[in-house]
């Protein structure tokens, strides 16, 4: 997890501590995600994890030096000179089980956390207000080992240090060098972590850290004591100083492993002449024509030397206690396979390899194959596995601090969203309402204007108009359940279309890696019935909100055309034409007092029966037509205005729903992101 950034900091320093090399970054908060190395010995960017004392070799001011210079100084001096001097390294695994390996560790720590508050590269760090420092550990150590980390970091002078899991910092470090995206990063990684002392495997994913898996007991070392036989078989008789044996075990072996191997990887399986040249105190020990298949023979029947038995049964490492020979291919092979099918249910996109013993030309094929991927398309090994980890601790913290206060900024503007999108939906509505309104008044209303009109043109009593206007309604009222259901169902889908185009929106300006469909499905088909086709089951979130739009719209369809039928059955919206065109011809007879009886007899009147429809002509020039068209223009007017009102009002539920919808789905977004996605890929 990732630590809170103290005040007055600006970055992360990340501390990869290896059994072999370890490698020291730091990460400026501001600017590109750039993690840049700090050189403890020299140009060097990563050092050797060793140190050399004085005897008796526990105190600061026995620590005589570290990394590459100890290894020098430790060549350079003839055997007499050697005693009183301890030379240590490959400690790192051992801490927990060895109070020496934890001082050896803490020495190293010290003189590494000297020469950084020295250089002074960074802000100062071992104090409150200093950079935070993050230590990177095996997937599958426990709390005690994380523990010895922590106080050993604290207690060498860099104060509180978190640990952090090394398979998060190579997937941070790779994503940042955009050797893959963060698409396949959240579909999931496998990482292989195969380093001196450990071989951790670890599927990651958009969760974070999931199921690791390794062997703790298998790293380079054992490839060191290969080739320490090796070697010592290719020049029997000779001997090696008992103050030597750790040093050419621990650090000339692994240097012809790492020849050796960087030769095979430049020539292929039939490579048989890599030979080099070691100095072992005060003589010179040859190693020729080793071949590729001589070392697979030996690697399928290792036997561990005195050396590594005395060393691995001190600290505990009962994997390699026993007289019968190890498969070391065959070892890695079973360790990468055997919880494939226990734990990999889930798809994933890649393998990655890191950690020096990586390098292997044999890892990328065996990877491949028992991960059942294609090796040059899916699998990615670390080109600068001693950068990788530290690296990638540095960079994964400040990700993880830029996703924070990204995270706290989406959430801060979610309000403004909400009332941006608010105002869509009220405006959608209101346009629904409105044509909905004008599909059912305007035919209706069209209709009716020709009746007034024909009673104008050809007479009749206006109770015979208000008979056929009432014929009229009554056929409307019919037509407006399946039409007011077609709209609604064009109105779940226009507020679906709302969704995807505000979050589309929001996901662009914030550059966040995530496809809309993800949460929307474009061709998702609401139907008011209830039932949705089209979307994928398993996106929830879209099938709820789907979902709720149409059973939502499904209840107020069948209200709507309740509301709109019994306006239209009561006719109240012709009141005015009626009224008006009834006190017109009362006032042509002669009535200036208008009472219901008058008005009952003016609707009856028949007009043009008069002999030769007198009455009538005298009507059409006392009502014309204009003032017939204008009333008729009021009236449909008010008909739909007051309608589209009613509408909205019953509708004022499914807004806030709607609302409530895209809160959840951007939230949901947020939920959903990680440090991944702060990270450009393009």
């Amino acid at each position: 997890m990732m630590e809170s950034q103290p005040a007055g900091a600006h970055g992360y320093i990340g501390i990869d501590f290896g059994t072999s090399n370890s490698h020291v970054a730091y990460c400026n908060i501001e600017g590109a995600e750039v993690a840049v190395p700090i050189c403890l010995n020299g140009t060097e960017t990563s050092v050797q994890t060793c140190v050399l004392w004085r005897e008796p070799a526990w105190e600061e001011s026995e620590i005589f030096s570290f990394g590459s210079e100890a290894v020098q100084e430790w060549l350079d001096r003839p055997d007499h000179e050697r005693q009183g001097f301890r030379f240590a390294t490959g400690f790192k695994p051992d801490i927990v089980t060895s109070k020496r390996a934890a001082r050896d560790a803490w020495g190293f720590l010290r003189k590494s956390f000297v020469v950084l508050h020295n250089k002074g590269v960074v802000r100062s760090i071992g104090r409150e207000e200093g950079m935070p420092v993050v230590v990177g550990v095996p997937a599958e150590v426990g709390p005690d080992f994380k523990n010895a980390i922590i106080a050993i970091s604290r207690d060498a002078g860099f104060g509180t240090v978190t640990c952090l899991e090394e398979p998060l910092g190579a997937l941070a470090y790779h994503l940042n060098n955009k050797d893959i995206t963060a698409a396949e990063a959240r579909q999931g990684v496998i990482v292989v972590d195969f380093g001196g002392g450990t071989f951790d495997v670890t599927l990651l994913d958009l969760r974070g850290l999931r199921q690791p898996w390794g062997d703790p007991s298998l790293g380079g070392r054992l490839f060191d004591d290969l080739f320490f036989q090796w070697l010592q078989d290719q020049n029997p008789g000779k001997s090696i100083d008992a103050n030597n044996v750790m040093f050419v075990w621990q650090v000339e072996c692994r240097k012809i492993k790492e020849g050796f191997s960087k030769r095979w990887a430049t020539f292929g399986d039939e490579m048989n002449d890599f030979r080099v040249r070691v100095t072992i105190g005060e003589s010179v020990w040859p190693f020729n024509k080793a071949s590729v298949a001589e070392f697979n023979e030996r690697a399928r029947h290792y036997r561990p030397s005195l050396v590594a038995r005395d060393y691995f049964s001190k600290m505990n490492a009962l994997a390699l206690h026993g007289d019968g020979p190890i498969d070391l291919l065959d070892r890695i092979e079973r360790t990468m396979a055997l919880p494939v099918t226990e734990k990999l249910r889930d798809p994933f996109a890649r393998v990655l390899l890191t950690g020096g013993s990586s390098e292997w030309p044999f890892m990328k094929k065996m990877a491949a194959k028992v991960f059942g991927v294609d090796e040059n398309e899916q699998v990615t090994r670390s080109a600068a596995p001693e950068m990788t980890i530290g690296s990638g601790l540095a960079i994964y913290n400040v990700l993880a601090s830029r996703y924070e206060a990204s995270v706290q900024k989406l959430r801060s503007e979610t309000p403004a969203r909400r009332r941006e999108f608010e105002e869509d939906v009220r405006a959608r509505i209101g346009g629904f309402a409105r044509e909905i309104s004008r599909a059912i008044v305007d035919p209706l209303m069209d209709k009716v204007e020709k009746r007034f009109l024909k009673w104008r043109d050809e007479g009749g009593s206006l109770n015979a108009v208000e008979a056929d206007v009432l014929i009229l309604c009554k056929a409307t009222m019919a037509q407006i359940p399946p039409m007011v259901t077609a709209y609604s169902e064009r109105l779940a889908n226009d507020l679906l279309h709302a969704l995807r185009t505000h979050l589309c929106k929001w996901l662009s300006e914030h550059d966040i890696q995530r496809e809309v469909d993800q949460f929307l499905p474009a061709r998702l088909s609401i139907s008011l019935s209830g039932e949705l086709s089209g979307g994928d089951p398993a996106n929830s979130i879209a099938m709820e909100i789907a979902k709720s739009i149409a059973t939502s719209l499904a209840a107020l369809a069948t209200t709507i055309a309740l509301v709109v039928t019994t306006a239209v059955h009561a006719a109240w919206f012709l009141t005015e034409i009626f009224t008006a065109t009834v006190a017109l011809v009362a006032g042509y007879l002669g009535f200036h007092a208008i009472s219901d009886q008058i008005k009952e007899k003016v609707k009856a009147y028949v007009w043009g029966s008069a002999p030769k429809r007198a009455d009538l002509w005298a009507m059409q020039k006392g009502i014309s037509e204009k003032y017939l068209k204008s009333e008729m223009a009021k009236s449909r007017k008010t008909a739909s205005d007051d309608i589209s009102m009613k509408i909205e009002g019953e509708m004022s539920g499914l807004r806030v729903e709607a609302v409530a919808k895209f809160e959840a789905v951007i939230e949901q977004v947020i939920k959903d992101l990680g440090f991944l996605d702060r990270i450009r890929t393009d």
